[in-house]
């Protein structure tokens, strides 16, 4: 669940290396995001560094890891994606052909 831009676009393209990203509307409120997860059942939740408190919530709740999405601020400051999952997550190694990238939920 992260605003559209430059982040975004990263975020996806890293997950998608090692995971199915399925991108959310950040504007999507706590009701329809209980939903949505239910649906997806995803292992994580990535959001901007202190962002959305709804949205971690919501997946703390779920039992969803929720990882942090630091933006760089120069180009030696590059993006970082942080949280307590992440270390299990980054375990399962690379995408191999076949799999899934990208997951589109739609109303």
């Amino acid at each position: 669940m992260l605003p559209q831009g430059p982040g975004l676009a990263l975020a996806f393209l890293s997950v998608a290396t090692s995971a199915t990203a399925a991108p959310l509307n950040p504007a999507t409120r706590a009701a329809e995001l209980e939903g949505i997860l239910e649906e997806l059942q995803p292992r994580a939740l990535l959001l901007a560094r202190g962002s959305d408190p709804e949205a971690r919530a919501v997946a703390t709740k779920r039992g969803v890891s929720v990882l942090d999405l630091e933006a760089g601020n120069s180009r030696a400051h590059h993006p970082r994606i942080s949280g307590p999952g992440i270390a299990s997550i980054a375990e399962e190694g690379k995408s191999m052909p076949g799999d899934v990238a990208l997951v589109l939920n739609t109303s």
